[in-house]
């Protein structure tokens, strides 16, 4: 039986790495094939309480219970292997369905959160640390992204490299987590990433004066967003670009009022921002035709902050074997890369 997940956050004593949750099995790879014990294990968390109600919001850094995407949550008897489950909804406010098609940023900010979950479940992080995501990668089918008639339950494997620990706090690990869906638990997705573990006294002397959440006084008005159907939106509230005058060049929208992209207060622009930045570009870029982006690689090289203007600029690459067009994204502050995606966009039509 999969244990609850209300007391996961107290320390087991004499260890850092054990759990208050009943093992099952589960285990994926170094190359993200899950084994067969793994499936098994899968078959046997879809038949417990693992979709019943999401995971407490605290693990996943979610102000709204409505934005938890993660429903369950245990640890193999292995090291550093886990066996997590989701459940995408069939209409979201912001990662909406489209022609039968959920929204592939779904998948990554379902990896984000089972990072973050496994950081405070699996290996004791303190909540009150701040998480920094180095880096985010998926790769998702059409037939991971089809939704049905009814919510999609999903089981991920998870395993997790370079655990990183000072005087028994985590300092961080790389993640590698494959989607499965379906009974026959088909696997239908990878996802990567690198998250790093920073206590509160690290944050202030890393951030200094950029670390305050205050809301400004008076912000800013917002400028004027391009049309919605550049990039695949239906509301210019979820329009994240503003037009330059430079060619395939735009300026970051941020609106810190948004409640899915700035569902709480944060004294920078999250990284989950910058990823639908990355593919509305790439959505601009390959306007009029409708894509779906099956595969992101992002890498988040510093902080951006709110109170600066940020270019984002989207170069078309090449065409991938399956027809996808590879589009690559640059967002720069201050003259200064921050982050970078590699955005690849297909049509499922």
């Amino acid at each position: 039986m999969i244990g609850s997940l209300q007391d996961a956050h107290k320390p087991a004593p004499g260890s850092t790495r054990s759990t208050s949750f009943t093992a099952t099995t589960a285990t994926t790879d170094t190359a993200a094939q899950a084994a067969p014990e793994a499936v098994a294990g899968s078959a046997a968390a879809t038949a417990s309480n693992f979709f019943e109600q999401p995971v407490p919001r605290r693990f996943v850094h979610r102000a709204s219970v409505a934005e938890v995407l993660l429903t369950g949550f245990a640890k193999d008897g292995r090291p550093d292997t886990f066996l997590l489950a989701a459940q995408w909804p069939r209409g979201h406010s912001f990662y909406r369905t489209a022609r039968g098609v959920h929204d592939p940023l779904l998948f990554a900010e379902t990896v984000r959160q089972a990072g973050l979950l496994i950081s405070h479940v699996g290996y004791k992080a303190p909540l009150a640390h701040a998480a920094l995501m180095r880096n985010l990668s998926y790769e998702v089918t059409a037939a991971g992204l089809v939704c049905a008639g009814t919510p999609t339950d999903l089981i991920l494997s998870a395993i997790c490299t370079d655990v990183r620990f000072r005087k028994d706090v985590l300092l961080g690990f790389q993640i590698t987590t494959v989607l499965r869906r379906g009974l026959e638990l088909e696997p239908v997705g990878i996802g990567r990433g690198e998250l790093q573990c920073i206590s509160p006294a690290a944050y202030r002397r890393l951030r200094g004066g950029a670390g305050a959440v205050s809301p400004p006084a008076d912000p800013a008005p917002l400028p004027e967003p391009v049309s919605p159907a550049l990039v695949g939106k239906d509301a210019r509230a979820d329009v994240v670009l503003s037009r330059t005058d430079a060619d395939d060049t735009w300026l970051l929208r941020c609106d810190t009022a948004h409640p899915v992209l700035f569902d709480h207060p944060v004294d920078h622009v999250p990284g989950m921002a910058l990823i639908e930045a990355m593919r509305q570009a790439a959505h601009c870029m390959l306007y009029p035709q409708r894509t779906v982006m099956v595969r992101l690689k992002a890498t988040f090289e510093r902080y951006v902050e709110l109170s600066e203007p940020t270019s984002v600029r989207a170069i078309i690459e090449d065409t991938e074997a399956d027809g996808s067009v590879r589009v690559r994204v640059e967002l720069t502050q201050s003259d200064r890369q921050v982050a970078v995606g590699w955005c690849s966009c297909r049509s499922f039509v």
